[in-house]
């Protein structure tokens, strides 16, 4: 019994630490497929990039100025505890979506 739980173990410790090695080059590797399906030069791989990285910080600065005039707005709806309720939500909802954009940093 002692063996079977170890052997679980194991294996359930290398699946983790493969999926999250994987997962580390997930990012390399969307540049590569986007750079060989488009068949860009270095040369425009490059300003290819750097357009999508300023795009990339754009909509993330956009994105924080509508959640501020939002919570702006609430807040003249909303008592002290919801508004501090909607806060936390807005903020669970950006993290979850985190892991779903494709050009992070």
């Amino acid at each position: 019994m002692k063996t079977l739980a170890t052997i679980l173990l194991i294996s359930i410790m290398s699946i983790t630490s493969l999926s999250t090695l994987a997962m580390g080059y997930q990012k390399h590797d969307r540049k590569e497929r986007i750079e060989k399906y488009l068949q860009l030069t270095d040369e425009q791989a490059e300003q290819f990039h750097a357009v999508m990285k300023s795009q990339h910080e754009k909509r993330k600065e956009y994105r924080e100025s509508t959640k501020d005039e939002t919570l702006s707005q609430l807040s003249t709806i909303l008592n002290e505890e919801q508004l501090e309720k909607m806060k936390v939500h807005m903020d669970k909802m950006a993290n979850r979506k985190k892991g779903m954009r494709c050009c992070d940093k």
